[in-house]
C-alpha cells in the first residue's frame, strides 16, 4: 500500500506508476484543464491522466509544460497517461473490410496514427502509459476478439519503439482481458476501470491483479454521487475528514491507483491528503457494504 503522494506502484515491466493521479475526464474547458494540471503538479501530484476522447490533450500538455518550468521539474518527474479512442476510425475500417481480402485492413495502422496524434497534441516525445479506452464487445462486433487483439498489436508496436513506456487497457472485463492476454505478445500492465464506493468491480479487479496488472480507478468519487452517501458521511465525520478523502482512502487501502478529478484548487489539494489517517477493518467493511444505484456503463454492451 502506498503511504504518500510520492509513492509509486511497480508495474510488471519494472516501471513505476504513482499511486495517486490527477484525472481530467469531463474537463472540457481548455483553460480549466491547463490550470487544473498546473495546480495538481504544484500540490505534489506526479501522475496526469487524459485521453483522446476527453478532447483536452492539447490543454493538458500545455499545463504539463508550464508546470514543469514553474516547478523546476523535468519530464522524467511526471507519469503521463492517455488512451486510444477506437470509435474515431473503427467503423471506416470495418466498411473497408467488407470489400477486402485482408482481415481488418488498416486497423493497426489507424491505431498507431491515433497514438501519434495524441502524442502531438500533448507535445511530448513519449507517454508513460497508453491504454485501449474501451474493449470491442460481442454485442456490437462478432469479431470483437480480433478487433481488440489488432488494436493491442498497435500498442505493442509503440511500446517496443519506446514511445509508450507501458501499455494497458481500460474498462476490460475478465473475458476481454483473458482473450487479450492469450492473443498478445506483451502482457497488459494496467486495467483502468470504474471503481468506487457503491460500484466496486471486484471480479474485474481481482482478475487483473491475479494476472499481474495494476488496477486504476477512474471516477473514484462516482462523479460526485458517492459524496452524498449517509454512511460515508458518518465515517468521514468520525475521522474529521471529508467524504472524498475517506472514499479515496478506501481505494488506496485496496492497493488501487486513484485518479480524482477537480478543477477547484482547494479540492485538488484536499484529494491528495490521504496519508495521515487510516481506515480500520470495521470501517473498511462498513464502506464495502455501501450500495449506490446508478446507470453504470457496461463494457459488454456499450458501443464506445
Amino acid at each position: 500500500m502506498i503511504t504518500s503522494i510520492a509513492d509509486n506502484v511497480r508495474l510488471s515491466n519494472g516501471n513505476e506508476i504513482p499511486g495517486v493521479g490527477y484525472g481530467t475526464w469531463q474537463i472540457t474547458d481548455a483553460s480549466q484543464a491547463t490550470e487544473g494540471v498546473k495546480a495538481a503538479i504544484r500540490d505534489g501530484y506526479r501522475h496526469i491522466d487524459t485521453a483522446a476522447a476527453y478532447g483536452n490533450e492539447e490543454a493538458v500538455g500545455k499545463g504539463i509544460a508550464e508546470a514543469l518550468e514553474e516547478n523546476g521539474l523535468t519530464r522524467k518527474d511526471l507519469f503521463v497517461t492517455t488512451k486510444l479512442w477506437k470509435k474515431d476510425f473503427l467503423d471506416a475500417v470495418l466498411e473497408d473490410a467488407e470489400t477486402s481480402t485482408e482481415d481488418l485492413p488498416g486497423l493497426k495502422e489507424a491505431a498507431v496514427a491515433a497514438f501519434e496524434t495524441s502524442l502531438a497534441q500533448l507535445d511530448l516525445d513519449y507517454v508513460d502509459l497508453y491504454l485501449i479506452h474501451w474493449p470491442a464487445n460481442a454485442k456490437h462486433y462478432d469479431n470483437w476478439r480480433e478487433i481488440n487483439s489488432t488494436l493491442w498489436s498497435a500498442l505493442e508496436e509503440v511500446y517496443r519503439e519506446g514511445k509508450a513506456r507501458a501499455i494497458g487497457v481500460s474498462n476490460f472485463l475478465e473475458h476481454h482481458l483473458q482473450a487479450l492476454i492469450e492473443d498478445g505478445d506483451v502482457p497488459p500492465m494496467v486495467n483502468q476501470i470504474e471503481y468506487h464506493l457503491g460500484f466496486a468491480q471486484r471480479a474485474a479487479a481481482d482478475y487483473a491483479t491475479a494476472n499481474g496488472l495494476v488496477v486504476e480507478a477512474w471516477s473514484p468519487l462516482g462523479s460526485g454521487k458517492v459524496l452524498d452517501n449517509e454512511v460515508l458521511g458518518q465515517v468521514a465525520e468520525s475521522l474529521g475528514r471529508t467524504p472524498a478523502q475517506v472514499a479515496l482512502r478506501w481505494l488506496v487501502q485496496k492497493d488501487i491507483v486513484v485518479l480524482p478529478k477537480s478543477v477547484t484548487p482547494e479540492r485538488i489539494a484536499s484529494n491528495a491528503e490521504l496519508f495521515d489517517f487510516e481506515l480500520d477493518a470495521a470501517q473498511m467493511a462498513t464502506l464495502d457494504a455501501i450500495e449506490i444505484e446508478g446507470d453504470y456503463p457496461d463494457p459488454d454492451t456499450i458501443d464506445l
